[in-house]
């Protein structure tokens, strides 16, 4: 809601009237004005209400003017002061509203200052913008406050409502980013954009949808989305691969083949990555792809280069998890890297290396959390830390799944639960497809005297299915029933 300041009108530096003409003038239009500010915006869409407070206005400042015997130049002069007041009322810095009255002088003295309150009430239910954010579009493109944007966006509002977007905040994002280019070519730039992602294999609801969730993917050219298609083609891109890109992360192709996909691949390529994996990455992690190389992607570089990562570290690193390039160096790694060396952690070490890797996206608190259980398993500290060390991706397993694989090893299998602090990538292994299925084998074994006891949790372990089928089934008549048993 718009709120008048009470000095407003005698404030402003461009008043040339005497003093006692200026006060009398000044009680006038502010008494005027102050039920403006309500009225207007409470029926900014009713012609008849905005029509009924400009003609209030109109007749108190033609009977100010009569009164004070104004001259046409002292009347334009109070008309630009009033105009003043409104967008003051708004937010707009009183500087920037001098800046705006001269330069669009004529347009404020042809429009009333009803129609201003009626523009910036429509522009707030017209394109789902508080009155902040008007205050910054206005004054990025005053001409809005004299145009018809309902008559002007006509076409793509129909167009908008046939896709499905709700107009606002679709209108209001776009229009804070390109005015011009909405009023202009609004439309146009909408079927251009649903016309590209048909190209890439998607339905008009998936163009839809990321309009939606990204409005300002439709002030970009098309020409330049195509272009990063072509070049991500030169990487083994498939067509397939590209829907995908553009149905989940669109603001990839608005991206400057030239100022931030080329730069960034000859990173990638400095960096030791091989173009095989790069163009896994762009699959994997077309976000990254966004980022400023001298800005951003260099400086995180550096700074694993500074908590030990060599460069075979690295380019493993980066090219199994490029998502590691998304966090910043302050707010999340170097938060990760001190969690790693106060639980026992070697910086540089290779078993830090690779828990950084796998820890990177998770929370502290998560991570905490995670220690938490394993203690509540009756593993000591030392007990932890060496399990981790051997498997740190158990850090970021979640404990359900978990101590399924433990009740089973404990209460079936009948092995002590420390078992897993020297074999930790037992906890990796699928319970139905490789533990449940070798245990089995285990139990055929010993009852056809074949072993005489439980064998180390490396059975389960260090073998492939082929080399373990090779060396403990197919050589037994029999035990590949058993192997192969559902249940």
């Amino acid at each position: 809601m718009l709120l008048l300041p009470p000095y407003a009108c005698s404030a402003l530096p461009f008043f040339s009237l005497s003093s006692s003409r200026k006060l009398r003038y000044r009680l006038h239009i502010d008494e005027a004005l102050n039920p403006l500010f309500g009225s207007c915006f409470r029926a900014a869409s009713t012609k008849e209400a905005i029509a009924s407070e400009e003609h209030k206005l109109n007749v108190v400042a033609a009977c100010v003017g009569a009164e004070l015997e104004l001259d046409e130049a002292e009347v334009g002069e109070q008309k630009l002061a009033a105009a003043a007041t409104v967008l003051e009322g708004i937010g707009i810095p009183r500087l920037k509203v001098a800046t705006m009255l001269k330069r669009h002088k004529s347009e404020f003295l042809s429009n009333s200052v009803a129609h201003l309150f009626a523009r910036v009430g429509a522009l707030e239910q017209l394109l789902g913008m508080d009155g902040k954010e008007v205050a910054k579009l206005v004054q990025k493109r005053p001409a809005l406050l004299f145009l018809n944007l309902e008559e002007s966006l006509q076409p793509l509002l129909h167009l908008l409502k046939n896709l499905g977007i709700e107009s606002n905040p679709f209108l209001g994002q776009i229009m804070m980013f390109n005015p011009s280019m909405v009023i202009n070519s609004g439309e146009q730039a909408v079927r251009q954009f649903v016309d590209f992602c048909s190209f890439c294999g998607l339905s008009v609801e998936d163009a839809a949808n990321c309009m939606e969730r990204f409005p300002i993917v439709v002030v970009f050219s098309t020409q330049n989305m195509f272009s990063v298609l072509e070049y991500f083609k030169d990487f083994d891109v498939s067509s397939e691969d590209m829907g995908k890109i553009v149905k989940d992360h669109p603001l990839v192709v608005t991206r400057s083949v030239d100022n931030s996909l080329r730069p960034m691949v000859e990173f990638l390529k400095e960096l030791g990555i091989s173009r095989g994996d790069i163009s896994r990455i762009i699959r994997k992690e077309p976000r990254i792809f966004g980022f400023n190389v001298e800005q951003n992607l260099k400086p995180k570089i550096q700074y694993l280069q500074s908590v030990g990562f060599q460069q075979t570290d690295l380019v493993k690193l980066v090219s199994g998890q490029p998502a590691i390039l998304r966090r910043s160096v302050s707010g999340s790694l170097a938060a990760k890297v001190k969690f790693l060396l106060e639980l026992g952690f070697e910086m540089g070490s290779p078993s830090f290396c690779r828990a950084l890797g796998s820890i990177f996206s998770c929370s502290i608190d998560y991570l905490e959390d995670r220690i938490r259980w394993f203690a509540s398993l009756g593993l000591s500290h030392d007990e932890i830390v060496a399990m981790l060390r051997g498997n740190p991706s158990l850090l970021r397993k979640k404990h359900t799944g978990l101590q399924e694989k433990l009740v089973y090893l404990v209460k079936v299998m009948h092995y002590p639960i420390k078992d897993v602090v020297t074999h930790p990538v037992f906890l990796n292994l699928s319970l139905e497809k490789r533990i449940r299925p070798r245990y089995r084998v285990v139990m055929w074994l010993t009852s056809m005297g074949l072993l005489k006891k439980n064998p180390a949790l490396a059975f389960f372990t260090c073998l492939d299915n082929a080399h373990f089928r090779m060396k403990y089934v197919d050589c037994h008549p029999g035990c590949s029933l058993v192997f192969e048993r559902k249940k």
